[in-house]
This record gives structure tokens, C-alpha cells and sequence, in this order.
């Protein structure tokens, strides 16, 4: 019985209520959520796998939702504090990033660049340092 939604440059809401992703959180509670491993890509499992294996040990804990929508909503209403969703499927990336920029995500590409629509997967986090840690394991994996 959730209802998620945004405007740009207004703002983003659930249920009618003002949501804005949890910025104070540390980085060892910090609570980070990623897609699914690709099925058909096995270079690109292998870089998530390579992340997530970077990225553990220093926070709270990894989940896997299992669906787009919910990994951007948990992150713009705070109860994650990053989500990486890696697809080019625009119905699953367009609505949740504007809702996690407007709920104060910071927001890049896989490759720690500005995302734009059409790229391989997304990362939005609720504060610099979780930003940093997602953004450089991924970065690190690629390598």
C-alpha cells in the first residue's frame, strides 16, 4: 500500500508525505541494495560480483530486491542508503532516478560519470561517502 512519485524540481513522495533519502547514515550501518546479476553478461557479473565483494566489508549489509522500483524507493525514502540497478531498460531507470534526485540522491553511471539514458546501469546514494565507496568499488572492478 505504497505509493511512490516525483516532479522534477519539486520534490519526491510517498503515500502523499515528502520523502528524502537518509543522509546522516555511517558508513558501516550503511544498507546498499543491487540488482540482480545480468544473465546474459557474464563480464558484467562479474564486475558486480567483483563490487559487492569491495564494498561488504565496509558497510552494513548488501540486499538484492529483486526489481528496480523498489531498490530507487528504499533509496529516495531512506530506508536504503544506495542502490545500483544495472540495465538500459529506460521503464525501469527513468522513474526511479527522478525519484531519487529528488528526494537528494547523488546519482552516477557504473563508470562514476554522469548517467545519462541509454547507459549500462545506475548508481544513486544517500550521502557523499556512501556515494564514494559504491562508485569507486564498481570503478576498481572494472579494472
Amino acid at each position: 500500500d505504497e505509493w511512490y512519485y516525483a516532479v522534477k524540481g519539486e520534490g519526491a513522495w510517498r503515500n502523499g508525505e515528502k520523502i528524502c533519502v537518509a543522509d546522516g547514515v555511517e558508513l558501516q550501518n550503511a544498507l546498499v541494495s543491487v540488482g540482480d546479476y545480468p544473465h546474459r553478461d557474464k563480464e558484467t557479473a562479474r564486475i558486480e560480483h567483483e563490487a559487492i565483494r569491495t564494498i561488504f566489508p565496509q558497510i552494513g549489509k548488501i540486499r538484492m530486491f529483486g526489481g528496480a522500483c523498489m531498490d530507487f524507493a528504499f533509496t529516495a525514502s531512506g530506508q536504503t542508503h544506495a542502490c545500483v540497478v544495472i540495465t538500459r531498460n529506460v521503464w525501469d531507470i527513468a522513474p526511479g532516478l527522478i525519484l531519487c534526485r529528488e528526494a537528494g540522491a547523488l546519482v552516477c553511471n557504473l563508470q562514476g560519470g554522469e548517467f545519462v539514458l541509454g547507459d549500462y546501469g545506475v548508481i544513486a546514494a544517500a550521502n557523499q561517502e556512501v556515494f564514494a565507496l559504491v562508485k569507486d568499488g564498481f570503478a576498481a572492478a572494472r579494472q
